[in-house]
């Protein structure tokens, strides 16, 4: 999928080009305005990209508990994931994310990764 991500990148940038629209900070979903979109727009964009390559769809919102599950089972503290997350406190992330910290308790001990 991060190849399809960056075939997507090259061909935006050449429309971009071609139709004078700035990205000034390289971002992948704006939209003809040089503005980023609400999640909507935003998930509309995702949804077709991945409709094109062929890739089960998901959106921004999965990708993001996706990817703490991911922080999660690899053994990354919950500290640096909530502020990773951007939440308040970790109290929050320890909520949201208990389910998965149980799970994990119950496998067999590893050294975690602590960032």
């Amino acid at each position: 999928m991060a190849e399809q991500l960056r075939n997507y990148r090259k061909l935006q940038l050449l429309k971009f080009s071609d139709l004078g629209i700035e990205n000034p900070f390289n971002l992948i979903f704006l939209n003809q305005y040089s503005k980023v979109g609400n999640s909507t727009g935003a998930n509309k964009a995702l949804h077709s990209v991945l409709r094109s390559i062929g890739a089960k769809d998901i959106s921004f919102h999965g990708l993001r508990h996706t990817h703490v599950s991911y922080l999660i089972y690899k053994g990354v503290s919950i500290y640096y994931i909530s502020s990773r997350l951007g939440h308040s406190n970790y109290s929050t992330t320890i909520q949201v994310y208990s389910h998965m910290l149980k799970e994990m308790g119950k496998r067999r001990p590893s050294k975690p990764l602590r960032l």
